[in-house]
């Protein structure tokens, strides 16, 4: 999967940053002030983001006296992952950053999620399958390195097993909630769910190297589509 990327120094060193988690399971925002973690909240579901997502915001501003119109960046996870959800994270990110008159980010979901388990236990292996759940009977898989950086293009895949003997990975990330399940050999499997913070460290991380413009980044096309001659 590529994307486009921001130039870094546009964004090195918000003064002020909200990141935004509705790509998964996981309904998340979190507050960065001076660069440093200020707050945040997140709360495990699998729908409802859109009615969750603001009072977090609101609640995070209010508890650090923050003004939003003072935001100095916006993000969200840009996917793959749920297709509402993601719409929801983006949607709200671009109106933050449109009141604040501040940038809005989009961030990589298998990165935010690679950094997620790098945090957990401190190094990743030379080869990491990140796998995603894309909630059908596809899995949303790619192969990353110690460093975050793409190894292999992003792909579906309904067998994880098969997915790691073909890429020769070292060890399997996940935020499926039946990883507990999979047969992938003897190579460890770490499943955990991506948290908001994640998202602003990720563009605070090697001077914003990892922030891409803010727009959704699918790898299956969505269920439901207009009738044919209307547009969304």
């Amino acid at each position: 999967m590529t994307g486009d990327s921001i130039a870094p120094s546009s964004l090195i060193a918000p003064s002020s940053l909200i990141a935004i988690e509705t790509a998964g399971a996981v309904c998340g925002a979190s507050l960065w002030l001076e660069g440093k973690l200020a707050g945040e909240i997140n709360r495990e579901t699998s729908h409802g983001h859109a009615v969750l997502l603001a009072p977090m915001i609101e609640q995070l501003a209010g508890l650090h006296g923050f003004s939003l119109g003072h935001l100095g960046c916006v993000a969200a996870t840009a996917g793959p992952g749920g297709f509402t959800g993601i719409r929801v994270g983006l949607a709200m990110a671009r109106g933050l950053a449109l009141g604040a008159r501040c940038r809005a980010i989009g961030i990589d979901a298998f990165q935010r999620l690679a950094l997620s388990a790098r945090r957990a236990r401190a190094a990743l292996s030379q080869r990491n399958l990140v796998v995603i759940d894309s909630r059908r009977s596809e899995l949303f898989a790619a192969l990353m390195g110690p460093d975050l950086r793409y190894l292999e293009p992003s792909f579906l895949t309904g067998d994880p097993a098969s997915a790691c003997l073909t890429l020769s990975a070292t060890s399997v990330i996940t935020d499926h909630p039946r990883a507990g399940s999979w047969q992938v050999g003897a190579l460890p499997v770490m499943s955990l769910l991506p948290s908001a913070s994640a998202v602003g460290e990720l563009v605070l991380l090697d001077d914003g190297a990892h922030c891409l413009a803010p727009e959704a980044r699918y790898l299956r096309a969505p269920d439901v589509t207009s009738p044919m001659g209307k547009q969304p």
